[in-house]
């Protein structure tokens, strides 16, 4: 997303969906873009508008970033984009089959979508959610009422609906989005580097070729069922 938002001519409009504290979301207006960041949960979107004001006075400069409490849908239907970053949301918005409608929808041909996820192939990942799920007495995917404590409004959602890279890139497909990367996250353990690299010096470079070393094992379908997460990058055709 870094790489889209660093060479487009003219900012680009993101919308990152599930926003939390907006990390991601200030990291992009940084460096050019304009970010819509959405979440349910009004306390977090209140933290994520004051990281924003001290980033902005850090920088010297008003980031182009607003954050707004409400779903995803809502969002859509305020404003136009050209990139949606989905980072770890879309096992929970529901119904999903609807927001993809109206992504397509909503979206000019080219529009990219990133989406990083738990990758449920994994039977690790899979049973971990699954345990955690059980501690409140629900299932993978089932769909709950979500009340705003300070709000009062109440949305939607699903439990940690289960996806694949297979999955997800099918569905993505079904409604008119092409599939151009798709490769899996944590298939090789980072706490070798800290195990073997013992200056701290070595490590940022032992990281950078872990990432590197990552991806290209990553993008094998052979690496897609133990990887812990997974990345996808599509395009609205």
């Amino acid at each position: 997303m870094l790489d889209a938002v660093s060479q487009s001519a003219n900012p680009l409009r993101i919308l990152d969906a599930g926003c939390g504290i907006g990390t991601e979301s200030l990291c992009f207006s940084y460096f050019g873009a304009d970010v819509v960041g959405c979440d349910a949960r009004s306390r977090v979107v209140r933290f994520a508008d004051r990281r924003r004001e001290f980033f902005s006075d850090q920088c010297g400069r008003s980031l182009a970033c607003r954050f707004v409490h409400g779903s995803v849908f809502e969002a859509l239907t305020d404003a136009e984009f050209d990139a949606v970053w989905i980072r770890e949301a879309i096992s929970h918005i529901h119904p999903l089959e609807r927001f993809l409608e109206d992504l397509h929808g909503t979206m000019a041909a080219g529009g990219i979508v990133v989406i990083r996820e738990h990758n449920s192939a994994n039977r690790f990942v899979r049973s971990t959610l699954t345990r955690r799920l059980k501690q409140v007495d629900r299932e993978l995917g089932s769909v709950y009422c979500y009340r705003d404590a300070e709000s009062g409004r109440e949305f939607e959602f699903a439990d940690e609906r289960p996806f694949s890279l297979e999955s997800i890139s099918r569905l993505l497909g079904d409604f008119g989005f092409e599939v151009r990367v798709a490769f899996g996250l944590g298939a090789i353990p980072k706490t070798l580097i800290s195990r073997f690299f013992i200056f701290r010096p070595l490590r940022r470079f032992a990281y950078q070729w872990l990432w590197n070393a990552e991806r290209r094992v990553g993008r094998r379908r052979v690496a897609w069922r133990w990887a812990k997460a997974m990345v996808v990058v599509a395009v609205r055709v």
